[in-house]
């Protein structure tokens, strides 16, 4: 293999890498035994051909153990069973990664190391799924306990998220429907309004929408038009009286008293 140039695919077992020719086939290569293709080759050293076979040999059979390790070889179509994002999607082995994983190159394009039990050969039946034991439920009854607990928090609010309700006061919004959004600052609650403008709105202003309105509060009337009819009067009887009584006479009125008495005197 001496002269032969390839690609790294990446790092492998011990100080070697694993080179894919230009065949397609991949062998581990000790990292001694591999230089830069740009750098200028080594100058040969001649040996005798007994010595060339017994080093060709021991590689020759590393080469092969390496490749019967492999449980999955450069250019094989494989199904990946996990991540879940990944799940049942097929690709093409490139070849070892680190630790027990694969590299695949995706239909995309896009190449994934994924670990070497996440991996199957396309060709074989697809893994049938654990099914989740009955008896799971009844086991997991203690972990339910806190959740039951944490249940009356939520029964403490008096409106739910989502929940859609009427507005009461102040008097600019009142009777305007909304959505809950969630509690706020105080004793209060965030309202969002059909045209998307969100209120703090405190709690006793709110309702439940399908809740009846709350009757409105007659004011009687009687009392205020009684107090404005009798101002109204009194304002009549003082636009009616020039005078007001122990108002003191003096002038021409005065003289026109005393010509009175004068006459009733006289007999008139």
């Amino acid at each position: 293999m001496a002269g032969r140039q390839g690609t790294i695919v990446g790092p492998a077992l011990g100080e070697s890498f694993a080179v894919r020719l230009e065949s397609g086939s991949i062998f581990h290569i000790a990292t001694v035994n591999i230089q830069d293709a740009a750098e200028p080759a080594p100058p040969q050293v001649s040996t005798a051909a007994a010595p060339m076979a017994a080093a060709a040999a021991p590689m020759a059979a590393a080469a092969t153990q390496d490749d019967e390790e492999l449980e999955f070889t450069p250019g094989q179509r494989v199904s990946i069973l996990s991540p879940p994002a990944l799940a049942g999607k097929q690709g093409t082995i490139v070849g070892p990664a680190l630790g027990e994983a694969f590299a695949v190159r995706l239909e995309s394009g896009s190449i994934f190391n994924i670990a070497t039990a996440s991996i199957q050969d396309a060709a074989a039946p697809a893994p049938i799924p654990a099914a989740a034991p009955a008896a799971a439920p009844a086991v997991a009854a203690p972990a339910a306990a806190p959740m039951a607990a944490a249940a009356p928090q939520d029964d403490e609010l008096e409106f739910t998220p989502g929940q859609r309700v009427t507005i009461l006061a102040p008097p600019a919004l009142a009777g305007r429907p909304g959505t809950i959004v969630g509690p706020a600052l105080g004793e209060s609650f965030a309202v969002q309004l059909e045209s998307g403008s969100i209120f703090n709105i405190a709690t006793q202003n709110i309702q439940d929408a399908a809740a009846p309105a709350p009757a409105q509060v007659s004011i009687p009337a009687a009392a205020p038009m009684a107090a404005a009819a009798s101002t109204a009067v009194a304002a009549t009887q003082d636009e009616e009286l020039e005078f007001t009584p122990g108002q003191w006479l003096g002038g021409r009125a005065q003289s026109l008293v005393l010509l009175w008495a004068s006459l009733l005197q006289c007999g008139f």
